[in-house]
């Protein structure tokens, strides 16, 4: 049985939309009905007014035309919901031939229910996306931060086979000075050119993060040759120079350390890029250790 016609949905904002891209005859024999329980009915036309927008679609066609693009791919995302009458073909629900008015309004508002607890669980996830970027990411570079940085580090730690890394920490040489003589904008300038060029500069499997200030850190899976490994992060750190110096319209220089092992010594290995970078610093600045 269907649902008294006192439990509809109150007004026609929070009602389901439902579109009945049907025949005519089919159309004048339902819209009176799912009407009077509380559904607003929408044909082509109307469906124009209402900016494309539905809950349902309704068809007795075999193949569904001229829906608009946007109705078209929220019903391919199951963010819209498809009934057919008769027949068969992919739908949400697919009445018998000798369906009745009243099974398909029991059929729309069990639908309408479901399609709004999957627009729910969308905006969730996207709220859930949301909190996590603000969680891993640094606004400023755009980069991922120390927290993200860290998360990755315990897995790769605990992952069961060891890999080869390399590790290497990028540091702006005199940012202070970028700042003080420049001002702060200038100074976030920088950072946010150099997020950039090292964005584009790596693999989308490999992690970069700032980790604070002016200092980023870089790793590299399944690299074991040390000249190769050189070569990769000398041209990551022109790149990150040349988008600074481009930024402030006045040279700017990085220093990098580096070092390659295993994944099982990764806290000591990034300890150890970390003294090559202050290596880098006492032999003159704008250069990679070794």
């Amino acid at each position: 049985m269907v649902d008294s016609r006192s439990n509809s949905l109150s007004s026609a904002k929070e009602a389901c939309r439902v579109l009945l891209a049907t025949q005519p005859r089919t159309f004048r024999r339902v819209a009176p009905v799912l009407e009077s329980y509380g559904l607003v009915v929408l044909d082509f036309a109307a469906l124009e007014q209402q900016s494309g927008y539905c809950e349902i679609v309704v068809t007795d066609q075999p193949h569904l035309s001229g829906l608009p693009k946007a109705l078209e791919r929220l019903l391919g995302h199951g963010l819209v919901g498809l009934i057919r009458l008769g027949g068969t073909g992919v739908a949400d629900v697919v009445l018998p031939d000798d369906w009745t008015p009243r099974e398909l309004v029991l059929a729309c508002r069990l639908l309408d229910q479901t399609i709004r607890l999957r627009r729910q669980y969308l905006q969730e996830r996207r709220r859930q996306r949301r909190l996590k970027a603000l969680v891993y990411r640094d606004p400023l570079t755009g980069l991922p931060n120390r927290r993200f940085w860290e998360r990755e580090v315990r897995q790769l730690l605990r992952a069961p086979t060891p890999c080869s890394v390399l590790v290497a920490i990028l540091d702006v040489d005199r940012f202070k000075g970028i700042n003080d003589q420049h001002g702060l904008a200038v100074g976030d300038a920088v950072l946010a050119a150099i997020g950039s060029a090292l964005s584009s500069s790596v693999r989308a499997e490999d992690l970069v993060a700032r980790l604070g200030g002016d200092e980023f850190a870089l790793c590299f899976t399944h690299i074991a040759d040390p000249a190769a490994g050189k070569r990769l992060i000398e041209r990551v750190r022109q790149a990150a120079q040349a988008a600074a110096t481009e930024a402030t319209g006045k040279p700017v220089t990085i220093s990098g350390g580096w070092v390659m092992g295993s994944s099982p010594q990764f806290m000591s290995l990034f300890a150890a890029a970390d003294q090559a970078l202050r290596q880098a610093k006492q032999q003159g600045r704008d250069r990679l250790f070794p």
